[in-house]
């Protein structure tokens, strides 16, 4: 899977400071639903890629701890 990660955070340019551009192998399971409204008929579809190993460095994500 090809994956590109783009900060929040913008240069004085209006670039995203950080960017991270690889091809990664990964568990990716998708999910595909139909919700039907009252004027016509949506499908919703969902998906979680799972990434085996560390974060790459320089990457950061203050939710994630080491144990």
């Amino acid at each position: 899977m090809h994956v590109h990660l783009e900060s929040e955070e913008l240069s004085n340019l209006g670039k995203p400071l950080y960017t991270f551009d690889s091809d990664l192998v990964c568990n990716f399971q998708d999910r595909a639903k139909t919700v039907l409204t009252t004027e016509k008929k949506l499908v919703q579809i969902t998906g979680t890629a799972l990434f085996p190993g560390l974060l790459p460095q320089g990457a950061h994500n203050p939710s994630l701890r080491s144990r």
